[in-house]
Protein backbone atom coordinates (compact mmCIF):
# COMPACT_ATOMS: atom_id res chain seq x y z
CA UNK A 1 0.00 0.00 0.00
CA UNK A 2 2.89 2.46 0.80
CA UNK A 3 4.88 1.85 -2.29
CA UNK A 4 1.61 3.03 -4.15
CA UNK A 5 0.92 5.96 -2.09
CA UNK A 6 4.62 7.19 -2.90
CA UNK A 7 3.89 5.98 -6.80
CA UNK A 8 0.84 8.65 -6.49
CA UNK A 9 3.05 11.30 -4.78
CA UNK A 10 5.48 11.06 -8.03
CA UNK A 11 2.29 11.12 -10.31
CA UNK A 12 1.88 14.37 -8.71
CA UNK A 13 5.31 15.45 -8.48
CA UNK A 14 5.51 15.38 -12.55
CA UNK A 15 2.53 17.04 -12.99
CA UNK A 16 3.47 19.20 -11.14
CA UNK A 17 6.70 19.99 -13.08
CA UNK A 18 4.79 19.54 -16.14
CA UNK A 19 2.62 22.04 -14.82
CA UNK A 20 5.41 24.93 -13.80
CA UNK A 21 7.42 24.26 -17.77
CA UNK A 22 3.68 24.89 -19.53
CA UNK A 23 3.34 27.83 -17.92
CA UNK A 24 6.35 29.45 -18.47
CA UNK A 25 6.11 28.77 -22.21
CA UNK A 26 3.11 30.68 -22.00
CA UNK A 27 4.67 33.19 -19.51
CA UNK A 28 7.47 33.10 -22.80
CA UNK A 29 5.10 33.15 -26.11
CA UNK A 30 3.20 35.97 -24.41
CA UNK A 31 6.57 38.43 -24.04
CA UNK A 32 8.26 37.08 -26.60
CA UNK A 33 5.10 37.64 -28.60
CA UNK A 34 5.52 33.89 -30.46
CA UNK A 35 3.00 31.79 -31.66
CA UNK A 36 1.67 29.44 -28.73
CA UNK A 37 2.28 25.55 -29.90
CA UNK A 38 0.99 23.38 -27.61
CA UNK A 39 2.73 20.17 -28.96
CA UNK A 40 6.27 21.77 -28.63
CA UNK A 41 5.32 23.02 -24.90
CA UNK A 42 3.56 19.66 -23.75
CA UNK A 43 6.91 17.98 -25.45
CA UNK A 44 9.24 20.69 -23.42
CA UNK A 45 6.92 20.05 -20.54
CA UNK A 46 7.54 16.41 -20.96
CA UNK A 47 11.33 16.75 -20.79
CA UNK A 48 11.48 18.72 -17.83
CA UNK A 49 9.64 17.16 -15.54
CA UNK A 50 11.25 13.79 -16.41
CA UNK A 51 14.48 15.52 -15.11
CA UNK A 52 13.39 17.11 -12.50
CA UNK A 53 11.62 14.00 -11.31
CA UNK A 54 14.66 12.34 -11.50
CA UNK A 55 16.61 14.64 -9.83
CA UNK A 56 13.89 15.17 -6.94
CA UNK A 57 14.46 11.28 -6.50
CA UNK A 58 17.87 11.79 -5.36
CA UNK A 59 16.76 15.16 -2.98
CA UNK A 60 13.84 16.48 -3.00
CA UNK A 61 14.82 20.06 -2.17
CA UNK A 62 18.34 20.92 -2.06
CA UNK A 63 20.22 24.05 -3.53
CA UNK A 64 21.65 20.91 -6.10
CA UNK A 65 17.55 20.39 -7.14
CA UNK A 66 17.08 24.67 -7.15
CA UNK A 67 20.99 24.91 -9.55
CA UNK A 68 19.27 21.92 -11.92
CA UNK A 69 15.92 23.85 -12.22
CA UNK A 70 17.71 26.95 -13.38
CA UNK A 71 20.04 25.14 -16.03
CA UNK A 72 17.45 22.99 -17.40
CA UNK A 73 14.83 25.78 -17.71
CA UNK A 74 17.63 28.10 -19.61
CA UNK A 75 18.57 24.91 -21.93
CA UNK A 76 14.88 24.44 -22.49
CA UNK A 77 14.17 28.21 -23.85
CA UNK A 78 16.96 28.35 -26.25
CA UNK A 79 16.02 25.25 -27.38
CA UNK A 80 12.60 26.38 -27.81
CA UNK A 81 13.32 30.07 -28.82
CA UNK A 82 16.65 29.57 -31.21
CA UNK A 83 15.76 33.20 -32.33
CA UNK A 84 15.23 34.90 -28.68
CA UNK A 85 17.62 32.74 -27.19
CA UNK A 86 19.13 35.92 -24.66
CA UNK A 87 15.22 37.46 -23.74
CA UNK A 88 13.84 33.46 -23.43
CA UNK A 89 16.27 32.83 -20.75
CA UNK A 90 15.68 36.16 -19.37
CA UNK A 91 12.23 35.33 -19.11
CA UNK A 92 12.70 31.69 -17.98
CA UNK A 93 14.68 32.50 -15.05
CA UNK A 94 11.85 35.43 -14.18
CA UNK A 95 9.14 33.08 -14.32
CA UNK A 96 11.51 30.58 -11.94
CA UNK A 97 11.35 33.37 -9.61
CA UNK A 98 8.42 34.11 -9.55
CA UNK A 99 6.68 30.23 -9.12
CA UNK A 100 9.63 29.92 -6.76
CA UNK A 101 8.41 32.67 -4.58
CA UNK A 102 4.17 31.29 -4.99
CA UNK A 103 5.76 28.21 -3.68
CA UNK A 104 7.28 29.55 -0.77
CA UNK A 105 4.23 32.02 0.15
CA UNK A 106 2.18 29.10 0.14
CA UNK A 107 4.20 26.58 2.37
CA UNK A 108 4.76 29.32 4.52
CA UNK A 109 1.24 30.19 4.88
CA UNK A 110 0.50 26.46 5.69
CA UNK A 111 3.73 26.02 8.13
CA UNK A 112 2.45 28.96 9.98
CA UNK A 113 -1.23 28.27 10.23
CA UNK A 114 -0.99 24.84 11.05
CA UNK A 115 2.45 24.80 13.42
CA UNK A 116 4.45 22.22 10.36
CA UNK A 117 8.35 22.78 10.09
CA UNK A 118 8.35 23.99 6.21
CA UNK A 119 11.17 21.35 6.07
CA UNK A 120 8.24 18.98 6.21
CA UNK A 121 6.38 20.29 3.76
CA UNK A 122 9.38 20.74 1.41
CA UNK A 123 11.01 17.60 2.02
CA UNK A 124 8.68 14.76 2.82
CA UNK A 125 5.97 13.44 1.02
CA UNK A 126 2.83 13.87 2.95
CA UNK A 127 -0.85 15.28 2.13
CA UNK A 128 0.63 18.60 3.12
CA UNK A 129 2.97 18.68 0.65
CA UNK A 130 0.25 18.09 -2.08
CA UNK A 131 -2.15 20.66 -0.90
CA UNK A 132 0.59 23.29 -1.14
CA UNK A 133 1.52 21.80 -4.81
CA UNK A 134 -2.11 22.10 -5.98
CA UNK A 135 -2.79 25.16 -4.09
CA UNK A 136 0.22 26.87 -5.86
CA UNK A 137 -0.25 26.25 -9.52
CA UNK A 138 -3.67 26.76 -9.55
CA UNK A 139 -2.59 30.52 -8.34
CA UNK A 140 0.46 30.01 -11.36
CA UNK A 141 -1.81 29.10 -13.71
CA UNK A 142 -4.56 32.10 -12.72
CA UNK A 143 -1.35 34.65 -12.82
CA UNK A 144 0.05 33.25 -16.21
CA UNK A 145 -3.41 33.49 -17.96
CA UNK A 146 -3.65 37.42 -16.70
CA UNK A 147 -0.63 38.27 -18.23
CA UNK A 148 -1.32 37.12 -21.17
CA UNK A 149 -4.39 38.51 -21.61
CA UNK A 150 -2.76 41.90 -20.08
CA UNK A 151 -0.39 41.74 -23.15
CA UNK A 152 -1.10 42.96 -26.49
CA UNK A 153 0.42 42.10 -29.20
CA UNK A 154 1.96 45.82 -29.44
CA UNK A 155 3.63 45.03 -26.04
CA UNK A 156 7.42 44.94 -25.76
CA UNK A 157 10.02 45.66 -22.93
CA UNK A 158 13.44 46.92 -23.93
CA UNK A 159 16.62 45.63 -23.61
CA UNK A 160 17.99 47.90 -20.70
CA UNK A 161 15.24 47.12 -18.67
CA UNK A 162 14.90 43.49 -19.59
CA UNK A 163 18.83 43.54 -18.34
CA UNK A 164 17.76 45.31 -15.40
CA UNK A 165 15.06 42.67 -14.00
CA UNK A 166 17.30 39.86 -15.21
CA UNK A 167 19.59 41.51 -12.02
CA UNK A 168 17.48 42.10 -9.62
CA UNK A 169 15.82 38.83 -10.21
CA UNK A 170 18.90 36.87 -9.92
CA UNK A 171 19.65 38.89 -6.84
CA UNK A 172 16.12 38.33 -5.07
CA UNK A 173 16.22 34.33 -6.18
CA UNK A 174 19.71 34.02 -4.00
CA UNK A 175 17.52 35.62 -0.96
CA UNK A 176 14.66 33.51 -1.72
CA UNK A 177 16.18 30.02 -1.65
CA UNK A 178 18.61 31.61 1.08
CA UNK A 179 15.84 31.85 3.85
CA UNK A 180 14.01 28.96 2.31
CA UNK A 181 17.47 26.60 3.17
CA UNK A 182 17.83 28.47 6.34
CA UNK A 183 14.11 27.56 7.59
CA UNK A 184 14.69 23.86 6.40
CA UNK A 185 17.91 23.32 7.95
CA UNK A 186 16.76 24.92 11.26
CA UNK A 187 13.25 22.71 11.13
CA UNK A 188 11.45 25.80 12.13
CA UNK A 189 7.58 26.73 11.88
CA UNK A 190 7.42 29.55 9.39
CA UNK A 191 7.09 32.96 10.96
CA UNK A 192 4.34 35.55 9.78
CA UNK A 193 7.65 37.66 9.25
CA UNK A 194 8.84 35.08 6.96
CA UNK A 195 5.78 34.73 5.03
CA UNK A 196 6.27 38.49 5.00
CA UNK A 197 9.03 38.57 3.50
CA UNK A 198 7.88 35.97 0.59
CA UNK A 199 5.14 38.30 -0.48
CA UNK A 200 7.21 40.86 -0.71
CA UNK A 201 9.86 39.24 -2.77
CA UNK A 202 6.77 38.29 -5.27
CA UNK A 203 5.17 41.73 -5.44
CA UNK A 204 8.65 43.57 -5.81
CA UNK A 205 9.47 41.25 -9.07
CA UNK A 206 6.09 41.66 -10.12
CA UNK A 207 6.51 45.88 -9.62
CA UNK A 208 9.81 45.73 -11.52
CA UNK A 209 8.64 43.56 -14.32
CA UNK A 210 5.27 45.12 -15.30
CA UNK A 211 7.05 48.88 -14.54
CA UNK A 212 9.44 48.04 -17.06
CA UNK A 213 6.78 47.11 -19.49
CA UNK A 214 5.47 51.00 -18.15
CA UNK A 215 8.68 52.84 -19.06
CA UNK A 216 8.78 50.99 -22.02
CA UNK A 217 5.63 52.30 -23.43
CA UNK A 218 6.71 55.77 -21.84
CA UNK A 219 9.42 55.25 -24.29
CA UNK A 220 8.09 54.73 -27.28
CA UNK A 221 5.10 56.85 -26.97
CA UNK A 222 8.22 60.05 -26.72
CA UNK A 223 9.79 58.30 -29.87
CA UNK A 224 6.55 58.38 -31.42
CA UNK A 225 5.45 61.84 -31.06
CA UNK A 226 9.62 63.17 -31.75
CA UNK A 227 8.83 61.09 -35.13
CA UNK A 228 5.48 62.91 -35.69
CA UNK A 229 7.24 66.32 -35.22
CA UNK A 230 9.64 65.51 -37.55
CA UNK A 231 6.74 64.46 -40.31
CA UNK A 232 4.95 67.70 -39.52
CA UNK A 233 8.76 69.53 -39.85
CA UNK A 234 9.28 68.14 -43.24
CA UNK A 235 5.58 68.78 -44.33
CA UNK A 236 5.58 72.09 -43.61
CA UNK A 237 8.84 72.36 -45.90
CA UNK A 238 7.34 70.11 -48.63
CA UNK A 239 4.23 72.50 -48.86
CA UNK A 240 7.09 75.76 -48.80
CA UNK A 241 9.01 74.14 -51.77
CA UNK A 242 5.91 73.52 -53.46
CA UNK A 243 4.54 76.93 -53.38
CA UNK A 244 7.81 77.92 -54.57
CA UNK A 245 7.61 75.69 -57.52
CA UNK A 246 4.51 76.66 -58.90
CA UNK A 247 5.70 80.03 -58.54
CA UNK A 248 8.57 79.19 -60.38
CA UNK A 249 6.79 77.41 -63.70
CA UNK A 250 4.45 80.82 -63.48
CA UNK A 251 7.22 82.66 -64.26
CA UNK A 252 8.92 80.20 -66.63
CA UNK A 253 5.85 79.99 -68.41
CA UNK A 254 5.74 84.36 -68.77
CA UNK A 255 9.51 84.55 -69.80
CA UNK A 256 9.26 81.48 -72.36
CA UNK A 257 6.17 84.26 -73.94
CA UNK A 258 8.61 86.99 -73.89
CA UNK A 259 11.48 84.86 -75.92
CA UNK A 260 9.43 83.54 -78.45
CA UNK A 261 8.32 87.39 -79.29
CA UNK A 262 12.25 88.32 -79.10
CA UNK A 263 13.42 86.02 -81.39
CA UNK A 264 10.71 86.69 -83.62
CA UNK A 265 11.60 89.95 -84.09
CA UNK A 266 15.45 88.83 -84.24
CA UNK A 267 14.21 87.26 -86.80
CA UNK A 268 11.92 89.82 -88.74
CA UNK A 269 15.16 92.25 -88.38
CA UNK A 270 17.50 89.29 -89.78
CA UNK A 271 19.80 89.67 -86.90
CA UNK A 272 21.47 86.64 -86.90
CA UNK A 273 24.07 87.78 -84.42
CA UNK A 274 21.40 88.86 -82.32
CA UNK A 275 20.06 85.05 -82.12
CA UNK A 276 22.83 83.41 -81.60
CA UNK A 277 23.46 85.29 -78.34
CA UNK A 278 20.21 85.25 -77.05
CA UNK A 279 20.46 81.67 -77.50
CA UNK A 280 23.74 81.59 -76.21
CA UNK A 281 22.64 83.09 -72.87
CA UNK A 282 19.42 80.89 -73.02
CA UNK A 283 21.65 77.85 -73.33
CA UNK A 284 23.41 78.73 -70.18
CA UNK A 285 20.41 79.69 -68.13
CA UNK A 286 18.92 76.41 -69.23
CA UNK A 287 22.08 74.92 -67.91
CA UNK A 288 21.82 75.99 -64.11
CA UNK A 289 18.52 76.06 -64.19
CA UNK A 290 16.75 73.38 -61.86
CA UNK A 291 14.66 70.78 -63.56
CA UNK A 292 11.99 68.36 -61.36
CA UNK A 293 13.43 65.24 -61.90
CA UNK A 294 11.20 61.94 -62.27
CA UNK A 295 11.50 58.59 -60.78
CA UNK A 296 8.19 56.89 -61.23
CA UNK A 297 7.15 57.60 -57.48
CA UNK A 298 5.54 60.86 -56.77
CA UNK A 299 6.56 61.50 -53.24
CA UNK A 300 10.81 60.32 -54.03
CA UNK A 301 9.61 62.94 -56.89
CA UNK A 302 9.00 65.52 -54.13
CA UNK A 303 11.60 65.30 -51.68
CA UNK A 304 14.32 64.85 -54.16
CA UNK A 305 12.95 68.18 -55.25
CA UNK A 306 13.05 69.84 -52.17
CA UNK A 307 16.58 68.78 -51.31
CA UNK A 308 17.94 69.08 -55.19
CA UNK A 309 16.71 72.86 -54.72
CA UNK A 310 18.38 73.28 -51.47
CA UNK A 311 21.79 71.96 -52.65
CA UNK A 312 21.31 73.75 -55.76
CA UNK A 313 20.98 77.37 -53.80
CA UNK A 314 23.98 76.34 -52.16
CA UNK A 315 25.98 76.24 -54.88
CA UNK A 316 26.37 72.47 -54.25
CA UNK A 317 26.29 70.17 -57.62
CA UNK A 318 23.10 67.33 -57.30
CA UNK A 319 23.48 64.94 -59.92
CA UNK A 320 20.53 62.28 -59.65
CA UNK A 321 20.03 59.15 -61.41
CA UNK A 322 16.72 57.22 -60.48
CA UNK A 323 14.23 54.63 -61.60
CA UNK A 324 12.01 53.72 -59.14
CA UNK A 325 9.62 50.48 -60.42
CA UNK A 326 5.86 50.63 -59.56
CA UNK A 327 5.97 47.18 -57.23
CA UNK A 328 8.38 49.20 -54.46
CA UNK A 329 6.34 48.54 -51.39
CA UNK A 330 7.92 51.29 -49.19
CA UNK A 331 5.31 53.59 -47.38
CA UNK A 332 5.47 57.43 -48.20
CA UNK A 333 6.19 57.97 -44.73
CA UNK A 334 9.06 55.70 -44.70
CA UNK A 335 10.60 56.97 -48.11
CA UNK A 336 10.26 60.25 -46.97
CA UNK A 337 12.11 60.01 -43.67
CA UNK A 338 14.92 57.85 -45.54
CA UNK A 339 15.75 59.35 -48.50
CA UNK A 340 15.45 63.32 -46.60
CA UNK A 341 17.64 62.11 -43.51
CA UNK A 342 20.30 60.63 -46.07
CA UNK A 343 20.29 63.82 -48.73
CA UNK A 344 20.22 66.16 -45.42
CA UNK A 345 23.46 64.53 -44.07
CA UNK A 346 24.88 64.91 -47.46
CA UNK A 347 24.05 68.23 -47.96
CA UNK A 348 24.82 69.03 -44.18
CA UNK A 349 28.48 67.82 -45.51
CA UNK A 350 28.93 68.80 -48.54
CA UNK A 351 28.44 73.21 -47.18
CA UNK A 352 32.21 72.26 -45.34
CA UNK A 353 33.64 71.37 -48.70
CA UNK A 354 35.76 73.20 -51.84
CA UNK A 355 34.34 71.98 -55.31
CA UNK A 356 31.64 69.54 -53.38
CA UNK A 357 28.86 67.39 -55.20
CA UNK A 358 26.14 65.32 -54.43
CA UNK A 359 25.27 61.75 -56.23
CA UNK A 360 22.15 60.23 -55.85
CA UNK A 361 21.18 56.43 -57.43
CA UNK A 362 18.02 54.62 -56.88
CA UNK A 363 17.90 51.81 -59.46
CA UNK A 364 16.39 48.30 -59.01
CA UNK A 365 18.88 45.49 -59.18
CA UNK A 366 17.12 42.18 -59.73
CA UNK A 367 14.03 41.82 -56.81
CA UNK A 368 16.13 44.29 -54.89
CA UNK A 369 16.17 48.74 -54.82
CA UNK A 370 19.85 49.69 -54.48
CA UNK A 371 19.95 53.24 -53.09
CA UNK A 372 23.45 55.11 -53.06
CA UNK A 373 24.13 58.83 -52.04
CA UNK A 374 27.45 59.82 -52.35
CA UNK A 375 29.21 63.32 -51.27
CA UNK A 376 32.93 64.58 -50.85
CA UNK A 377 34.13 64.41 -47.32
CA UNK A 378 37.44 65.34 -46.63
CA UNK A 379 37.22 65.16 -43.12
CA UNK A 380 35.21 62.62 -41.76
CA UNK A 381 34.99 61.75 -38.31
CA UNK A 382 32.28 59.37 -36.79
CA UNK A 383 32.83 60.70 -33.67
CA UNK A 384 32.09 64.45 -34.39
CA UNK A 385 28.49 65.85 -33.93
CA UNK A 386 25.90 66.95 -36.10
CA UNK A 387 26.05 70.95 -36.59
CA UNK A 388 22.32 70.98 -37.16
CA UNK A 389 20.56 73.34 -34.66
CA UNK A 390 18.02 70.61 -33.65
CA UNK A 391 20.10 67.66 -33.17
CA UNK A 392 16.99 66.05 -31.35
CA UNK A 393 15.48 65.84 -35.02
CA UNK A 394 19.02 64.55 -36.45
CA UNK A 395 19.39 61.99 -33.75
CA UNK A 396 16.03 60.50 -34.16
CA UNK A 397 16.16 60.67 -38.04
CA UNK A 398 19.10 58.21 -37.79
CA UNK A 399 17.48 56.10 -36.01
CA UNK A 400 14.87 55.82 -38.12
CA UNK A 401 16.92 55.21 -41.29
CA UNK A 402 18.10 52.50 -39.19
CA UNK A 403 14.68 51.12 -37.95
CA UNK A 404 13.43 51.07 -41.90
CA UNK A 405 15.66 48.89 -42.81
CA UNK A 406 15.80 46.99 -40.26
CA UNK A 407 11.81 46.73 -40.58
CA UNK A 408 11.91 46.27 -44.19
CA UNK A 409 14.64 43.24 -44.39
CA UNK A 410 17.55 45.62 -45.73
CA UNK A 411 21.23 46.18 -45.90
CA UNK A 412 23.67 49.36 -45.44
CA UNK A 413 27.12 49.75 -45.82
CA UNK A 414 29.07 52.68 -45.33
CA UNK A 415 31.98 53.60 -47.32
CA UNK A 416 34.71 56.09 -47.12
CA UNK A 417 37.24 56.37 -49.23
CA UNK A 418 39.00 58.76 -51.08
CA UNK A 419 37.33 61.91 -49.69
CA UNK A 420 34.52 60.19 -51.01
CA UNK A 421 31.57 59.36 -48.06
CA UNK A 422 29.13 57.27 -49.41
CA UNK A 423 25.46 55.25 -47.98
CA UNK A 424 24.50 52.02 -50.04
CA UNK A 425 21.37 50.74 -49.18
CA UNK A 426 19.40 47.61 -50.04
CA UNK A 427 16.01 47.50 -49.78
CA UNK A 428 13.32 44.53 -50.93
CA UNK A 429 11.20 45.79 -54.01
CA UNK A 430 8.08 44.05 -52.41
CA UNK A 431 7.30 42.74 -49.02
Amino acid sequence: MEQYVRLCFWVIEFGASFAEMFFCTVFCDTLLKAEHNKNKSCAYSVIYSVIIVLINRISLYSPLQSAFTLIVISVLCCLKYPENKAKSVVFGIIFLLLFAAVDNIVVSLISYIFEIPSAEIYKEFSFMRVFAIVTSKTFLMLFTVTLSHMFDEKSDIKKTYVLTTFFISIGLMFVNFAVTFIDINNQNVNSITTVTLFVMIFLLICVIFFGSFRMTGYYNAQNELSLEKMKNHMLEQSMNETRQSFELIQSSLHDYRHNIINLRNLAGNGDIKGIMEFTDKEIEIISNRLFYYKTGNNTADSIIYIKQKKAENLGIPFVITADIPENFSISPQNLVSLLGNLLDNAIEASQKEQNPYIEVSIRPVNSYMAIAVKNKCSDYDPNVKTSKKDTVLHGIGLKTVRRIIKELNGEIKIIYKNNVFSVNIILPTEK
